[in-house]
């Protein structure tokens, strides 16, 4: 490839990014940053373990955190797990809303399969909890390898948005393909 045509490739891929990033700025889609993703946002769901501890579906703007907390307290046994995007209520209604599709079905299994590999948490890795924030009423019936949700909370948001906060206090998920359905 000649150093001309290098060149103008470059150039163009500068503005393509340029151009992005202006969206992102004017759709208020840059709210996302990573201090949003590390501080905990407003608990907007809690869950009791029953050991003297509960977890916590946070929300920090468009934010998704799941806080686990095991008994015995310190900095090991407590954890939070953080998803971008996830209260975007466009992006999540566009992805749910045909929990049929095979777009639906192969992102889910990516999902599952980034949630596996990265083990249990706290000291013991005892436990795998598991959470998510749908817009999609079927989600009240998420089964996942034949193992319903422990609990699925109506959660309405300040913009009057109704959400679907599901969780499982310790999801069996396996290596491969893991089963979901809406019974």
């Amino acid at each position: 490839m000649n150093k001309k045509k290098l060149i103008k490739i470059l150039v163009i891929l500068g503005i393509l990014y340029a151009l992005a990033e202006l969206g992102r700025y004017v759709t208020g889609n840059d709210a996302d940053t990573n201090a949003r993703v590390k501080e905990p946002g407003e608990i907007v769901a809690t869950f009791d373990n029953g050991d003297g501890t509960s977890d916590y579906i946070r929300r920090n703007g468009r934010v998704f955190q799941l806080e686990v907390n095991y008994p015995g307290g310190g900095a090991d046994n407590k954890v939070m797990m953080s998803i971008r995007n996830q209260f975007d209520y466009g992006a999540v209604h566009g992805f749910d809303k045909d929990v049929t599709s095979n777009h639906f079905l192969r992102n889910f299994q990516a999902y599952l399969a980034v949630r596996f590999s990265s083990g249990g948490f706290g000291s013991d890795r005892s436990r795998y909890p598991f959470a998510g924030a749908a817009t999609n009423p079927i989600f009240t019936k998420l089964k996942i390898n034949n193992q319903a949700a422990d609990e699925v909370r109506e959660y309405t948001d300040s913009d009057g948005k109704t959400w679907y906060l599901w969780y499982y206090r310790d999801l069996k998920l396996q290596l491969g393909n893991n089963e979901v359905s809406f019974e």
